[in-house]
C-alpha cells in the first residue's frame, strides 16, 4: 500500500488536526510547490478548514481547487486511527475546460434562439438591435458591442452599441481611421483585433474608451455584394477570441442580415402601396 501512495501518478497528502501537512508522495511535491508550501507547513485556509471537517463529522468529502493554470478535484479521506485526513488529488483541468466550452455552446445557442425570436416578435429596429446586442455581449462575456452601418459615400455611422457613450450613437466614422471595419467589409472572414494594432484602430476611430481594450472581432451583416455594416464586440478582460466565438457572431450577423433585408422588402413594397393609393387619388371620379 505504502508503494503505491508513492509511486501513484496523482498528488497524495496526508493532512494532521492542526492542518499541518504531514506527508506527500512524490507527485504531491508539484502541488505543494504550485500552493507555495512544504511539508510542515499549514496547508492554506480552505483545505485546513476542509479537513478539520472531514475529521469532525467523520465523513469524505469532495471539492475543487484552482491553483495557477491547473484545477484539481480534491477527495478528502479521514484516517480516524491518527487522527488525520487523505487528500487525494486528481487533475481535472481538461475536463472543466470542455465543460466550460460546452456550456457556452449552449449558451451560444440558447441566445441565437432568443434573437431569433426577438425579430419575429417586433417590428421597432432600433429595439431589436439594442436587444441584440445586449445577448452577444452577455453570452460572450464582453463589455462592448456595436453595429457600424456603411454609408454609400463608405464612412461609417455608428448605429447601435451598447458599453460604450451614448453619444456615440449617429456618429460618422470616417473610412479613413475606420481601417478595420472597411476591412471586414471587404473579408468573408471575421478579422480578430491584435493588441499591435489597438491603438490604431479604435483611437483613430475617436473612442475614447479604447485605452483599456485588449481584444476585439468584427464580422460582416450582408454579403460583400450588399454589405449593410459590421457587428463587433471589443473586451478589457477576454485576451482573445476564439473561433467559436466567430462562429456564433457570424451566426448572430446572418440573423440581423436576414431581418434587415426583411425591412428593405416590406419597406419597398409599403412605398409601393402608397404609390398606387396617391396615384389612385390624383384619377378623378368617373361621371356618369
Amino acid at each position: 500500500m505504502g508503494e503505491f501512495v508513492l509511486n501513484s501518478p496523482d498528488p497524495i497528502l496526508r493532512i494532521g488536526t492542526e492542518g499541518t501537512i504531514l506527508y506527500t508522495n512524490r507527485t504531491g511535491k508539484s502541488l505543494l510547490e504550485a500552493l507555495k508550501i512544504n511539508i510542515g507547513d499549514k496547508a492554506p485556509d480552505e483545505i485546513r478548514n476542509t479537513a478539520r471537517q472531514v475529521i469532525v463529522r467523520k465523513r469524505s468529502f469532495q471539492t475543487e481547487l484552482k491553483t495557477g493554470d491547473k484545477i484539481y478535484s480534491l477527495v478528502f479521506t479521514p484516517l480516524l486511527t491518527c487522527k488525520s485526513v487523505i487528500v487525494s488529488a486528481f487533475e481535472v483541468t481538461s475536463l472543466k475546460q470542455t465543460e466550460e466550452k460546452l456550456l457556452l455552446r449552449k449558451r451560444e445557442h440558447e441566445s441565437l434562439s432568443q434573437i431569433s425570436n426577438l425579430f419575429l416578435k417586433s417590428s421597432d429596429f432600433q429595439t431589436l438591435f439594442d436587444q441584440t446586442l445586449h445577448l452577444v455581449a452577455s453570452t460572450l462575456g464582453v463589455e462592448y458591442c456595436s453595429i457600424l452601418k456603411l454609408l454609400p459615400d463608405g464612412n461609417f455611422i455608428f448605429e447601435a452599441g451598447i458599453g460604450w457613450k451614448p453619444e456615440n450613437t449617429g456618429r460618422i466614422i470616417k473610412k479613413d481611421s475606420a481601417s478595420r471595419a472597411g476591412y471586414t467589409v471587404l473579408s468573408s472572414r471575421p478579422i480578430f483585433l491584435e493588441k499591435l494594432n489597438r491603438k490604431n484602430t479604435l483611437k483613430a476611430m475617436g473612442f475614447e474608451e479604447s485605452q483599456d481594450i485588449i481584444s476585439g472581432i468584427s464580422v460582416l451583416i450582408g454579403n460583400i455584394e450588399k454589405p449593410y455594416g459590421v457587428l463587433t464586440v471589443h473586451s478589457t478582460k477576454k485576451e482573445r477570441f476564439t473561433n467559436e466565438d466567430a462562429c456564433f457572431l457570424n451566426a448572430t450577423a446572418l440573423i440581423l442580415s436576414f431581418v434587415i433585408q426583411r425591412n428593405d422588402v416590406e419597406t419597398a413594397l409599403l412605398d409601393k402601396v402608397h404609390f398606387m393609393r396617391t396615384l389612385l387619388d390624383t384619377i378623378p371620379a368617373p361621371v356618369f
